[in-house]
């Protein structure tokens, strides 16, 4: 009994610790086809291999009667693939980009020869999804990075998918702050009945305000590798939404040590006055906005205690905010003559 404390705490917290790359099933791509020999005979029992590039890990798997495989759940990556089985050549694909949620299909042919024979391709498998009707779009991370984001809101990437359109708030600009996070209609469809998903867990919730919602989770720019809005036609998992489904995969860590420092700038003396504070003979409005942070990833190495190179990785980020603003506004006030009118 004195040991149970430990069974119940300490094991599961070390299991999360060092657990390997883990990612939600609804975020996670997969890779799958036919294993053929040059007649388009199929081929039983082969081995193949699927190794994350930038991480070193690997998946398996063998093709069954009909010489079809399946190799998943693959976090969004670059990947390689090695099939293989006696009396043939070695078979290797040596970059497959696979994206949030996708299934590609990589179909393989084989040719007779030795194990210590093989065949390389760099073609890639095809990026058309054949097993499902879904529309959807994806923003990936170097779309994330590069396009120009006023006030940090990831969620307005949303709006670069055909379809998606944004939902202006009652306060500020749709792009202004973080309470327009996540506001944007999908096809003619209430912004209300959206679900985003990080992660594969579910981070809409109820607001304040009847029949809108709110989100619980508000990941940094920096912290995104990618994210795939379904638009039309999704699976039956997916069936409480009424909207769009938004899924977001968070940043991993990989076997190099990577990261960034960042500082984005606003600052009113960079802008011109309005025409309105012009003829008024007033000044600009003093604004400056500040966002700045670091983020960094890598293997989890605690040395001469353990080396998580290839099996545990590590990413963090932090971003903060800073905000100073001034308003100019203006307003009509009656002249006498209209204040005599409206009271004879």
């Amino acid at each position: 009994m004195k040991h149970s404390w430990f069974l119940k705490f300490a094991l599961p917290m070390a299991a999360c610790l060092f657990a390997p790359h883990l990612t939600a099933q609804t975020v996670a791509g997969q890779i799958s086809g036919l294993i053929t020999d040059s007649s388009g005979a199929s081929i039983t029992g082969t081995s193949v291999v699927v190794t994350d590039i930038d991480r070193n890990v690997s998946l398996h798997s063998k093709s069954n009667e009909s010489g079809f495989y399946l190799v998943s759940p693959l976090p969004p990556g670059r990947y390689k693939v090695r099939a293989e089985k006696i009396g043939f050549r070695v078979h290797l694909v040596d970059l497959v980009p696979i994206a949030t949620q996708q299934k590609a299909e990589l179909n393989i042919a084989l040719q007779v020869g030795t194990l210590t024979e093989s065949v390389t391709v760099s073609t890639g498998a095809q990026t058309v999804d054949t097993t499902s009707a879904t529309l959807s779009g994806v923003v990936e991370n170097k779309r994330i990075i590069d396009l120009p984001l006023n006030g940090r809101n990831v969620y307005s990437l949303a709006w670069a998918t055909a379809g998606v359109f944004p939902q202006r708030p009652a306060q500020g600009g749709a792009n202004e702050g973080f309470h327009s996070i996540g506001i944007f209609t999908v096809n003619g469809g209430r912004d209300s009945s959206n679900a985003i998903l990080m992660d594969g867990v579910p981070v809409t919730m109820n607001s304040n305000t009847a029949n809108m919602n709110a989100n619980s989770a508000v990941p940094s720019v920096e912290g995104v590798e990618e994210f795939r809005i379904q638009t039309n036609s999704y699976s039956a998992e997916y069936g409480r939404s009424g909207g769009g489904v938004l899924t977001i995969a968070t940043k991993s860590g990989t076997n190099t040590l990577h990261g960034s420092v960042f500082e984005f700038i606003r600052n009113s003396k960079l802008d011109a006055n309005n025409w309105f504070a012009n003829a008024s003979g007033r000044k600009l409005a003093t604004f400056q906005r500040n966002e700045f942070g670091v983020s960094s990833g890598g293997p989890l190495v605690i040395p001469k205690v353990y080396n998580g190179r290839n099996k545990t990785f590590w990413f963090a980020v932090y971003e903060g905010r800073r905000q100073r603003a001034a308003s100019t506004r203006f307003f009509t006030l009656p002249t006498n003559e209209q204040m005599v009118g409206d009271f004879s």
